[in-house]
């Protein structure tokens, strides 16, 4: 079933791509689209009131347009929490790379050369990006670090006051196309209770992955457990939501590498990466993944190897400030032609 998806959406790319070969133009159509579905779902109401300490599936529609050349800019927010951390107003002439990703891999949505520009994680992954495309992108660090928090100082009092000492979870998550539960829930129900035993903690609290959570599923452990989500995956909100999340942890956990190890770290947060047997064989072919779940294997606090390792992937030293980020989104929208801007 998820090869039949991914086929199927591969085809449907590829057929937008043959009908419309201006790929700046093909991202107009595809931005539409979305915004053309999400108003429909906005006839049923406006799923307001989201509340991440108590998700619901009528909340995590997908009520939200987005104002970007390229639709995937705003999926977690990024490019909104960009556009006003360098309080730059226009859409932004850039790809941005939305997740951690590995090895010679690239989106072709990202490097197609529709927008001049490529935001990314890290120094590492520049070097990727440029040797398989020939493209140059922007490393810019971790994107949660330029997101305010959700919560206010006042509301996080009152939530780490009722939480206490708290473990944060982030089961692997999904993918849309696919819907294929990836995370071990019994494995992760074990390394929770171990660290319970270890650390003795007040409050467990899941994030899933507002597609999990759409799916239904679910999460057991010996102490009863708090689902959260951070939101719909094109929710503005959802940066500043995870923020809060993670800072609201003395401890995070999860069975699967993803980027919300790097965010972790970047929040100074400890976090462990359990994984059963058989992924581990299937890590060792994948040798960017394995160093960072091999880095994270151990409970404890966070040390020099593990951030240098988040260094690495994530960029974890870098931040840019306001004027630079804005002076290069400024530099790549007078590279477009003035009908694109």
């Amino acid at each position: 079933m998820m090869e039949m998806t991914s086929m199927i959406r591969s085809a449907s790319v590829g057929i937008s791509r043959l009908l419309i070969r201006d790929e700046f133009q093909r991202k107009q159509v595809v931005v539409s689209c979305h915004n053309a579905k999400a108003a429909v779902s906005r006839l049923r109401g406006t799923a307001t009131g989201f509340n991440m300490f108590a998700p619901t599936k009528e909340s995590l529609r997908n009520v939200f347009p987005i104002d970007e050349f390229y639709r995937g800019n705003a999926l977690y927010g990024i490019g909104g929490v960009l556009r006003k951390y360098a309080g730059y107003k226009s859409k932004l002439p850039v790809c941005v790379e939305h997740g951690l990703y590995f090895g010679d891999y690239v989106e072709k949505n990202v490097v197609d050369g529709a927008l001049p520009g490529i935001v990314t994680f890290s120094e590492h992954r520049r070097r990727a990006i440029s040797a398989v495309s020939g493209r140059d992108a922007m490393p810019v660090g971790p994107y949660l670090q330029y997101a305010e928090p959700f919560l206010s100082p006042d509301q996080f009092r009152q939530a780490k006051k009722k939480l206490g000492k708290t473990l944060l979870v982030f089961p692997a998550h999904s993918i849309e196309e696919a819907n294929e539960n990836r995370s071990d829930a019994t494995l992760l129900s074990q390394a929770i209770e171990d660290l319970e035993d270890a650390l003795h903690f007040d409050s467990v609290l899941v994030c899933f992955y507002y597609n999990d959570f759409l799916q239904g599923r679910k999460f057991a452990a010996r102490q009863p457990v708090t689902t959260v989500c951070a939101g719909h995956r094109f929710d503005p909100q959802f940066l500043s939501r995870l923020k809060s999340l993670i800072s609201l942890a003395d401890y995070t956990v999860s069975d699967d590498v993803g980027t919300h190890v790097g965010y972790c770290v970047s929040m100074k947060k400890p976090h462990s990466i359990i994984v059963s047997d058989e992924r581990k064989k299937t890590l060792e072919i994948a040798p960017e993944v394995g160093e960072i779940a091999k880095a994270f294997t151990k409970i404890g606090p966070l040390d020099e190897s593990q951030r240098a390792v988040a260094d690495e992937y994530w960029g974890l030293s870098l931040m840019r400030s306001p004027e630079y980020l804005h002076e290069y989104f400024e530099s790549c929208n007078l590279k477009l032609g003035g009908h694109r801007r």
